[in-house]
């Protein structure tokens, strides 16, 4: 989440994922979702499971939270939710958030069942900055974020991490604090039209290195530069780290990225209702 100007120095905050609230628009311009990957359902009883994944593409997976108003579905989900996830979720004071962080839970579940591990106990352990892994799922990283009414998650064989934000009005002083003086520059010639979502664009690419690395806001965004490419490239003291990029802008008003250790690696992207998540999760 792009946090407000006076939160800058010094920010610390979770780096699994984003808290933001809600927006009006759809998952895809025609109103449709890709299909679930059913293969790996296993019928209720059934006490084998996979502990590894099959194979383990870079795969993101993206939803809107809109049908969770219907309370209902609602109840149903948070069902199946962990039960760190329903205490992580109930902390939130405005339906909006809880709705969100349910429906981030919901996409790690269908990420771990398109993975061949439907039946993997969602027992969390977190890193030294508070990135959560899955104590039963070896070899099976994941990041999660939501913003406005879209949730997201990334999972690969390697460290990741992902981000999604809305685009909003810059603050004026925001990008001295988060922009290194080659990416300010870049900023500042843009033409003013577009110089919210090149901002935007900035924020979920270095969010997402940050959290890739485990370590969230911990870590200066200032103190690495992006280079947006093509390919998109992070450099530290000028040396290109070993981190590769992929990143989107066809949901209006948003942009959103996923960081991988590694590079030549590509995404798969995965647009998910979770209506139907729900009732295959069931």
């Amino acid at each position: 989440m792009l946090p407000a100007e006076e939160e800058i120095a010094p920010i610390r905050r979770d780096p699994a994922e984003n808290n933001s609230f809600l927006t009006n628009s759809s998952l895809k311009s025609d109103g449709t979702c890709d299909k679930l990957n059913k293969k790996y359902i296993r019928s209720p009883g059934h006490e084998e499971r996979q502990t590894r994944p099959k194979t383990m593409k870079t795969s993101v997976y993206l939803a809107s939270v809109r049908p969770l108003e219907d309370e209902a579905l609602y109840g149903q989900l948070r069902s199946l939710a962990s039960e760190e996830r329903r205490k992580k979720a109930d902390r939130f004071r405005f339906a909006g958030g809880r709705r969100l962080s349910l429906g981030a839970e919901a996409l790690l579940r269908v990420a771990l069942l398109e993975a061949g591990m439907s039946g993997t106990p969602l027992r969390y352990a977190y890193g030294k900055n508070g990135k959560p892994y899955l104590t039963d799922a070896p070899g099976f990283f994941f990041n999660l974020s939501h913003a406005g009414e879209y949730v997201m998650a990334a999972v690969s064989d390697a460290e990741i991490g992902c981000d999604i934000e809305m685009i909003r009005p810059v603050h004026p002083r925001l990008p001295r604090h988060v922009l290194t003086a080659e990416e300010a520059e870049r900023f500042a010639s843009a033409d003013e039209a577009e110089r919210d979502a090149l901002f935007t664009r900035y924020w979920t690419l270095k969010e997402s290195y940050m959290k890739a690395l485990g370590e969230g806001l911990a870590r200066n965004p200032a103190s690495f530069c992006i280079e947006l490419g093509p390919p998109i490239r992070v450099l530290c003291g000028g040396t290109a780290e070993d981190y590769g990029f992929v990143d989107w802008d066809d949901l209006p008003g948003y942009r959103y990225a996923v960081c991988r250790a590694g590079t030549g690696w590509d995404a798969e992207k995965k647009n998910v209702c979770l209506e139907e998540a729900i009732q295959v999760l069931s």
